[in-house]
C-alpha cells in the first residue's frame, strides 16, 4: 500500500527529531562537565596542601642556603676580625702607630659593615666592639702620652711629630672621643705645670723696711724668660703639625688665665696695698721691676701670636697697672718729709733722694706706662700745695703742648729734682727752732753755695747714671741750669755787694761833678747829660776833684775795698774741692766784679782824689786779674 507523506511535515519531524537529540546531548555534555567540575574541585582541594608544603620546603631551602652563605661570611669575617684583634691586643710601640691606625681604621669599617648584617651575632659584634673600644682608649692614651711631652723633646723628634699627625688625620673627620682631647688644654697644661714654680719663685716677698730690694732678686725675669720661650716652642710645634692657628691663640689664653689673668695679678694687688704707702715706698722698685717684665711679656707674645690670644691679659695688666700712678704724688709727700720734717739735713738725705729718682729711671717701660695716665702735674696736686712750688719750679713752658709719655717722665723726675733742692733751701731759710720763717728773705752766699754743693751731688748721680739721663733728657738739664743760675746768683751776693759799692758810689760822684760843672757853667754841657749813666766812662770824670768829690772817692775804694775782702774771705771758707764748681764759679765772679772795677779804676785813676793812691787803689788791673785767679 502506497502513503502519500507531505515533505514539510517531514522536514518538521526531523528538525525536531534532530532537535531532541541535540538536547539530550547538550543534557548529557553538561552532567559531563559536572562531573568534571566537580572531580577538578576535589583534585584541586587534594593538591593544595602538598603545594603549599613543597613551597615551604622550597622556601626552607633558601633559608638554608642564605644561613650557609651568612655563615660562610661570618666565618671569613670571624678570620678578619681575629687578625684584626690580634694586631690591636699589641701595644703600638710593638706594631707601629702606622699599622695599629689602620688596622683600626679597618677594624671601625668592618665593624660598621657587619652590625647591620649579622643581628643574630651578638657574641661577635659586642667581642669586636670591646676590642675596638679597648684599641681606642689604648690610642688615646698613646696620644695623651705624646702630648704630654715637652715641646723640645717634640720638636727634636720628627717620628712623634708624625706620630701625632698620623693620629689626628685619623680622627680628623670622626667625632670620636680622641677628637675630644682637647690640643690646646693639653699643652697648656704643660706649660702652666713648667712654669708654676718659676711664678711662685717671683711672688714678691716681704722684707723689714730697712732692708732695701735688691734688684733683680725676684724673679720676675726668669718667669717671664721662661714663659715666652714656652709660647715660641708652643708656635714651632703648631707649625710642625700644621694645625689652625686657633689652638695656638687657645693655649696661650688658658696659660695666661692660669698663671697671671686668674692668680698672679691678683696676689700683686694684694701685696702692693695702695692702703699702705710706706709698704708701697718701701717696694717701688720690685712693682716696677715686676711691671717691666710683665709689660715685656705682652710685647714678646704679641710678637709670636698676635693680638688676639692678649685681648684678656692686656686689658688686667692694665686694671692692675692704673691703681699705681698715684705713689708719683707718695714721691713728694717723703721728699718733703725727708727734708722738711725731720732733723737730719746732711748730703746723705740728697744722695738717699737721688739714689731712689736714680733707681726707679731704670724701669723705664714701666715708669712711661704708668705716667701716661696722668695728666702734666698730676703728681704734685694736692692741697694745700707743696711748699716747692711757690718758692721756684724750674718748668719751661710748653709751648708745643707736648704730653706724651716721653715728656711727662720728663716732667716727672724734673719735678722730683727740683722738689729736692728747693726743699733744702726752705729748710735753710728757717730757723732751727721755728718753721715759719719767711722762704722769700735774702739769701746768703754761704746758702747759695750749700745749695750749688747739694746741686752738684745731683748733678753728679745724673752723670752716672745713663737710664736717668737718658730720662731727663736736654728739657731735664736746661731745668737743671735753671736751678743753677739761681744759686749763683746766691752765691754772687757778697760780690754784689762789692760791685753795688763801686756803681752806686761812683754814680753819687759822677752826678757831683755833673752838678759843680753846671754850676760854674751856667749852662749844661753835653759831658753832664751823660755824667749820671751807671758807670761812666773814663771821659765824664774831670781829673781835678773837690776835697767833698776826693773824700768820696777814697771812702768809694775804702769800702770796695773790704766789702772784696770779705767777699774772697767768705768764698775761701766754702774750700770748693770740685775743680769743675771751681770754675764756674770764678768765672761767674770774675765776669760780675772784674768790668766794674776795671772802669771805675780807668776813671779815677789819673784823678787828683789823693797823693798815695796806693793807700787807696789796692790792686791794678793786673793784680787785681791775679788775685781773683790765685784765690777763687
Amino acid at each position: 500500500m502506497s502513503f502519500n507523506i507531505d515533505i514539510d511535515e517531514a522536514d518538521v519531524a526531523v528538525l525536531n527529531q534532530n532537535l531532541n537529540k541535540s538536547k539530550d546531548l547538550f543534557v548529557s555534555i553538561s552532567k559531563s562537565l559536572h562531573t568534571i567540575s566537580t572531580k577538578s574541585i576535589n583534585a584541586s582541594n587534594n593538591i593544595k596542601p602538598i603545594l603549599q608544603d613543597v613551597n615551604k620546603l622550597t622556601n626552607n631551602k633558601n633559608q638554608v642556603d642564605r644561613g650557609l652563605s651568612i655563615l660562610t661570611e661570618v666565618s671569613e669575617s670571624a678570620k678578619i676580625i681575629n687578625n684584626y684583634e690580634s694586631i690591636l691586643s699589641q701595644s703600638i710601640e710593638h706594631i707601629g702607630l702606622k699599622s695599629y691606625v689602620d688596622t683600626l681604621y679597618k677594624s671601625k669599617s668592618l665593624l660598621a659593615k657587619l652590625q647591620g648584617k649579622f643581628k643574630r651575632f651578638r657574641g661577635i659584634i659586642n667581642n669586636f666592639t670591646n676590642t675596638i673600644d679597648k684599641a681606642d682608649l689604648k690610642l688615646q692614651n698613646y696620644y695623651q702620652g705624646l702630648l704630654n711631652q715637652g715641646s723640645d723633646v717634640l720638636l727634636s723628634s720628627p717620628s712623634k711629630i708624625q706620630d701625632i699627625k698620623s693620629i689626628m688625620a685619623l680622627y680628623h673627620k670622626e667625632q670620636d672621643s680622641v677628637q675630644h682631647i682637647s690640643y690646646s688644654k693639653i699643652r697648656s697644661a704643660i706649660v702652666v705645670e713648667s712654669l708654676r714654680s718659676l711664678k711662685n719663685a717671683s711672688e714678691p716677698q716681704d722684707r723689714p723696711d730697712n732692708v732695701p730690694y735688691e734688684k733683680g732678686s725676684n724673679g720676675i725675669a726668669v718667669f717671664v724668660d721662661g714663659f715666652i720661650s714656652m709660647i715660641d716652642n708652643e708656635t714651632k710645634l703648631s707649625y710642625e703639625l700644621e694645625l689652625p692657628g686657633d689652638n695656638l691663640i687657645s693655649l696661650t689664653e688658658k696659660s695666661l688665665d692660669e698663671l697671671v689673668n686668674n692668680s698672679y695679678l691678683i696676689l700683686l694687688t694684694q701685696f702692693f696695698n695702695l692702703k699702705n704707702p710706706t709698704k708701697l715706698l718701701n717696694n717701688d722698685t720690685l712693682l716696677f721691676e715686676i711691671l717691666e717684665h710683665l709689660l715685656r711679656l705682652k710685647t714678646s707674645l704679641k710678637l709670636i701670636v698676635g693680638d688676639l690670644a692678649l685681648e684678656t691679659y692686656e686689658y688686667k695688666l692694665n686694671a692692675f697697672m692704673i691703681q699705681y700712678h698715684v705713689m708719683f704724688l707718695e714721691y713728694f709727700k717723703l721728699i718733703d718729709y725727708k727734708i722738711l720734717s725731720t732733723n737730719v739735713q746732711s748730703e746723705a738725705v740728697v744722695v738717699e733722694l737721688m739714689s731712689r729718682v736714680r733707681k726707679i729711671s731704670e724701669y723705664k717701660t714701666s715708669l712711661l706706662a704708668l705716667v701716661s695716665q696722668c695728666k702734666l702735674g698730676d703728681w704734685v696736686t694736692k692741697s694745700p700745695p707743696f711748699q716747692f712750688i711757690s718758692v721756684c719750679h724750674s718748668s719751661i713752658p710748653n709751648i708745643t703742648n707736648d704730653n706724651s709719655p716721653e715728656y711727662l717722665l720728663t716732667s716727672l723726675l724734673s719735678d722730683m729734682i727740683n722738689a729736692i733742692i728747693i726743699d733744702i733751701e726752705i729748710r735753710m731759710s728757717q730757723p732751727s727752732n721755728s718753721s715759719s720763717a719767711s722762704i722769700h728773705s735774702k739769701k746768703s752766699s754761704s746758702e747759695g753755695f750749700s745749695l750749688l754743693k747739694y746741686l752738684d751731688i745731683i748733678e753728679t748721680i745724673i752723670g752716672h747714671a745713663p737710664s736717668l739721663h737718658s730720662a731727663l733728657g736736654s728739657l731735664g738739664l736746661e731745668r737743671l741750669e735753671k736751678l743753677k743760675k739761681r744759686f749763683v746768683k746766691f752765691v754772687l751776693e757778697d760780690w754784689n755787694t762789692a760791685s753795688f759799692l763801686l756803681i752806686n758810689e761812683m754814680n753819687t760822684i759822677t752826678k757831683s761833678q755833673a752838678h759843680n760843672m753846671t754850676s760854674n757853667a751856667g749852662t749844661s754841657s753835653p759831658r753832664s747829660s751823660t755824667a749820671t749813666s751807671s758807670i761812666a766812662s773814663t771821659a765824664n770824670i774831670g781829673k781835678h776833684l773837690t776835697s767833698k768829690e776826693k773824700d768820696m772817692v777814697k771812702d768809694m775804694f775804702k769800702h770796695f775795698n773790704e766789702a772784696f775782702e770779705e767777699a774772697l774771705k767768705n768764698y775761701e771758707k766754702f774750700n770748693i774741692t770740685d775743680p769743675q764748681l771751681r770754675n764756674y764759679l770764678g768765672n761767674e765772679i770774675k765776669k760780675l766784679v772784674s768790668n766794674t772795677y776795671f772802669k771805675v779804676y780807668d776813671s779815677f785813676i789819673n784823678t787828683d782824689f789823693a797823693k798815695n793812691k796806693t793807700k787807696y787803689i789796692k790792686y791794678d788791673k793786673v793784680q787785681f786779674l791775679k788775685i781773683l785767679n790765685d784765690r777763687l
